[in-house]
């Protein structure tokens, strides 16, 4: 399945190796150089540089209308929140998983139907199973 990530960081470094495990095409979006060439180490992952990535022609451009799953996983909950909607509403992409760390932000978005995660200490596997559509 391809994944599409936006944002570059130590959590998307740590899901890669599963997602790449378990056979998924996975493009990563982000203005961070030295973190993507850092994944692009992985087999079968490619990275774009961008600017700003909220442009529906950058997330063109990842491949988001062809992506099973897309993770919004930024620093930014304002820009995380924004391309999964894009994601999802425009682009229709299936799984979208939003991570946000403010608990406001968590709340509004989750009671508009967005799978949203935050920080805490199972992070990784509450994304992991909301690739997998498990509650």
């Amino acid at each position: 399945m391809r994944v599409l990530i936006l944002g570059c960081g130590r959590l998307t470094h740590s899901l890669i190796p599963g997602l790449v495990e378990a056979g998924h095409n996975i493009t990563v979006l982000s203005g961070e150089k030295d973190c993507l060439e850092t994944v692009a180490e992985f087999q079968g992952v490619e990275v774009i540089l961008v600017p700003a990535p909220t442009l529906q022609d950058y997330l063109g451009q990842g491949g988001v209308d062809r992506a099973g799953i897309f993770l919004a996983l930024s620093g930014d909950d304002h820009l995380n929140a924004l391309c999964a909607q894009i994601a999802s509403h425009i682009f229709g992409v299936p799984r979208v998983v939003c991570l946000l760390e403010s608990p406001h932000l968590q709340l509004l978005y989750s009671s508009l139907g967005m799978n949203v995660v935050g920080y805490v200490i199972g992070l990784s596997q509450d994304i992991q199973q909301a690739i997998e559509g498990r509650p």
